[in-house]
């Protein structure tokens, strides 16, 4: 039988985000995006990987000619997307559309729910 503290220790949930961030980002993103979520308690925040610039971004379609920084950033505490798209926009004094947070589960159902759009560029719906 398992004791009190085995199941407390089993029971350790952690809460992932992608952060992306369009355009530059200001020099020590990573250690401005820990400290505006520190209250969520960080438990790890990538260095960023910047993608090429691109006349349009899948998650910034209003945008053009940007370059994308991503961040994985995993906390301890329950919290959702808005939240913590405002933490870190009010801390790098970015505007709110310029950035975008994701959890894993929605990225994975937004990979899922296009999968098949670049192959053809048309909706499956009307086949």
């Amino acid at each position: 039988m398992k004791s009190f503290k085995e199941y407390i220790i089993e029971s350790k949930q952690v809460y992932e985000f992608k952060v992306k961030i369009a355009g530059d980002c200001p020099k020590d993103c990573t250690k401005k995006i820990k400290e505006a979520l520190a209250q969520y308690k960080v438990e790890l925040c990538s260095e960023g990987k910047s993608s090429p610039i691109q006349e349009t971004q899948k998650d910034f379609p209003k945008l053009e000619n940007v370059g994308v920084t991503v961040f994985d950033v995993t906390l301890c505490y329950p919290t959702n997307t808005v939240q913590v798209r405002e933490a870190v926009a009010n801390k790098l004094g970015l505007p709110p559309a310029t950035i975008r947070v994701r959890n894993i589960h929605e990225e994975e159902e937004l990979e899922l729910n296009h999968e098949h759009d670049e192959l053809s560029g048309e909706a499956l719906l009307d086949k």
